[in-house]
């Protein structure tokens, strides 16, 4: 793509593309989205435009398709946009506490994957245990929403956040990979019967995770919020009764 007019032929091409696997279809959904986004309104990822979006309406028009596309046809993963550190801990110390047979050789290897989005720019970071009672945020990679100029589209933006998605997936199917082979004793229990042999030992999750504190500024922000909300309920009702009245 060298300029606007060869934007539109790689964007009539997308459009025109036939997939055939349903990777190869999703790929086409996400490259059709950005080129259109280019082609019929590049306003929108301007600087200008920017500023006057907020992060939230970042994810929303850009990041959420991107998203939903590539993850949102699999049952067994659920996109949650929210605080992630905070909820991931949460997740990580329930996978935990579920891998009843999982080896402490390789708890610190148990990676939980996390997106964090800064504007156009997403950050994959894993969330894990370095030692008993130690969490640690290590940062995998870094892929940007391809901007408004073409240079973003030109230095490979599109396959760098292709690419991105893919390390996602690799991390979640690790992750599976672990919870199947670890919630349940390997073998055959018949056997380990008449042989007598004993059964392997259960990984205790208190030694190793912490419970999950909130800041309390955030629990105070959220006793007010509903002692405001109780109040504007009991105004209602007195003027309700007023008008009956």
């Amino acid at each position: 793509i060298k300029d606007n007019r060869t934007l539109k032929c790689a964007y009539q091409k997308t459009c025109k593309a036939k997939p055939k696997t349903k990777k190869e279809e999703l790929v086409l959904r996400i490259y059709n989205f950005i080129l259109q986004i280019h082609v019929e309104k590049p306003w929108a990822l301007s600087k200008e435009y920017r500023n006057l979006y907020s992060e939230f309406d970042l994810q929303v028009k850009f990041w959420g398709f991107v998203f939903e596309t590539w993850f949102g046809e699999n049952r067994n993963i659920i996109l949650h946009w929210l605080k992630s550190v905070l909820a991931t801990k949460c997740h990580l110390n329930d996978f935990l506490k579920a891998v009843r047979y999982l080896k402490e050789s390789d708890i610190t290897e148990v990676k939980f994957p996390i997106v964090q989005m800064m504007g156009l720019d997403a950050h994959l970071c894993v969330l894990r245990l370095d030692s008993k009672k130690s969490y640690v945020l290590e940062e995998v990679c870094a892929f940007p929403f391809p901007s408004a100029t073409l240079h973003g589209i030109q230095s490979g933006g599109i396959e760098n956040l292709i690419n991105g998605l893919s390390n996602i997936e690799s991390l979640l199917l690790d992750f599976e990979r672990v919870y199947e082979e670890s919630r349940y004793c390997q073998g055959d229990s018949m056997e380990k019967i008449s042989r007598q042999a004993k059964s392997p030992k259960t990984f205790c999750c208190k030694d190793w995770a912490t419970d999950v504190l909130l800041d309390e500024k955030e629990e105070e922000e959220e006793s007010e919020e509903e002692e405001g909300s109780g109040e504007e309920e009991y105004e209602e009702e007195q003027e309700n009764e007023e008008r009956e009245a």
